[in-house]
C-alpha cells in the first residue's frame, strides 16, 4: 500500500527547559500523518555554542555560522 507523504509545513516552537529558551523546528504536516509506524521515530539535533549572550543565546557570530 503506497502512502502519499503531505507536504513539509514546519512550524518554529519556543519553549523553556531548564529555565534557559529553547527553540526546535517541527513538520507540523505529519501531525495528522496516517499511519503512525510510517515515521516510528524522530530525530533530534543538540548543538552546544560557545559564545552566549543573554539567556544564554548564541552570539550574532555563531548564529551567523549555524545559518
Amino acid at each position: 500500500m503506497n502512502q502519499l507523504i503531505p507536504d513539509e509545513q514546519h512550524a518554529l516552537i519556543r519553549f523553556r527547559q531548564r529555565d534557559l529558551p529553547g527553540f526546535a523546528t517541527i513538520n507540523s504536516a505529519l501531525k495528522q500523518f496516517e499511519p503512525k509506524t510510517a515515521f516510528p521515530w524522530h530525530l533530534s539535533v543538540l548543538i552546544d555554542c560557545i559564545q552566549l549572550v543573554d539567556d544564554r543565546l548564541p552570539s550574532q557570530h555563531e548564529q551567523d555560522l549555524l545559518y
